[in-house]
């Protein structure tokens, strides 16, 4: 197993911890591992890190928990990106090239200007360093009411390893992630989403569609009638090819329990994407939409992303890097102080977008001012 923190800050208890979590693990990749062994795994894992990482007590809504247990997804109702807060990303990222999948790592490594990415392809997604930078999605990822749901459902302090930013557009053959499937990203993770643009389903689709009770196999297997050969087939170790291409199967199977997230520009969910599901893709508009991504450690997901830390110093003046805080961030932020900066991370790009949006948001500012004073 790589080093817990290869990429990112390092410390002598995190690559203590890494080897610990290791001996449990034993090579068990998550693709392995049955419902109960996961469960076993993921219960050991955070147990681990508990004694490292003692908890921070964190005030969670307990109706909230108990349908994110329970049905695998809730929608934060009350927690959301206010319109002015959705109008600073939406222009910070709009100038800013795209790659031609809903992650760059599923790109063809390529960048072009927004407009003509929309015209040739059905998505087009940031490198990690310049989402990293946009205004408020950072500080909404450490929210104390997000992060007291997602260390109660972990059952640890957990870690951040993936945070993305894409556009879907209309007009073309539905992408890889626009057919149901499961996440396999970790032992137990959580997925944050955050559209970015208004989200209407029905007729406009773009809607995040998402199949209730299959996070757990032991509610997978009650949805089935108890029929356990039927539901091995929908379960890891059996489950091929992560749960796509059987799409109508589902939906047959599990009519009842297809939900359907739709809200206005700045509304926010959690999910446990194991389930099955997909993003519908959208009919008339472009659909610009964020996910952040909580687990117990450097996992498939991470290695798969090729994520570059970004120098911790960008982030310090955003949230509070206590040792907590620099224990989540340790595999997407990198010390300058050690040496480990991410060499491939070309800092111009994403030091201008970065500037261009504080210009922008201070002309707003002083328009304002400069009307309020008239």
């Amino acid at each position: 197993m790589n080093a817990y923190c290869l990429r990112g800050v390092s410390t002598p208890m995190h690559t203590e911890l890494n080897h610990l979590i290791a001996n449990i693990t034993r090579d068990i990749t998550e693709m392995d591992c049955s419902g109960d062994t996961k469960a076993k795994l993921a219960a050991d894992i955070a147990h681990l890190i508990n004694q490292s990482i003692p908890k921070t007590e964190r005030a969670y809504d307990e109706a909230q928990f108990s349908q994110l247990q329970q049905a695998g997804i809730v929608s934060l109702d009350n927690l959301f990106l206010n319109n002015a807060q959705v109008k600073d990303i939406v222009n910070y990222f709009t100038p800013i090239p795209v790659y031609n999948g809903h992650v760059p790592a599923q790109s063809d490594g390529q960048r072009r200007p927004l407009g003509k990415a929309a015209r040739q392809f059905a998505f087009g997604s940031y490198p990690f360093h310049e989402v990293i930078l946009s205004p408020h999605l950072l500080e909404l990822a450490f929210h104390p009411a997000i992060l007291g749901l997602v260390q109660r459902y972990l059952g640890c302090t957990p870690t951040i390893y993936s945070f993305n930013t894409w556009w879907s557009f209309p007009g073309h053959a539905a992408g890889v992630a626009q057919d149901y499937h499961r996440d396999i990203d970790d032992y137990k993770f959580l997925a944050l989403f955050i559209y970015l643009t208004d989200v209407e389903g029905g007729s406009k689709g773009g809607q995040h569609r998402f199949i209730t009770r299959t996070h757990d196999d032991q509610q997978l297997l009650h949805l089935l009638g108890n029929d356990h050969a039927l539901a091995n087939t929908f379960l890891l170790p059996h489950l091929k090819h992560n749960g796509y291409y059987r799409g109508k199967r589902y939906e047959k199977l599990f009519a009842s329990q297809i939900q359907n997230i739709t809200g206005r520009a700045g509304a926010v969910f959690l999910a446990d994407t194991y389930a099955f599901h997909k993003g519908m893709p959208p009919i008339d508009h472009d659909r610009l939409v964020c996910w952040i991504r909580y687990g117990l450690r450097e996992n498939l997901t991470y290695g798969n992303d090729k994520l570059h830390p970004v120098p911790t110093a960008w982030l310090s003046d955003r949230i509070p890097l206590n040792d907590t805080h620099k224990y989540m961030l340790r595999l997407l932020a990198s010390d300058l102080a050690d040496g480990t900066a991410a060499k491939s991370v070309k800092y111009g790009q994403p030091t201008i977008a970065f500037i261009r949006n504080l210009r922008t948001r201070a002309r707003r500012l002083l328009s304002a001012t400069q009307a309020f004073i008239a």
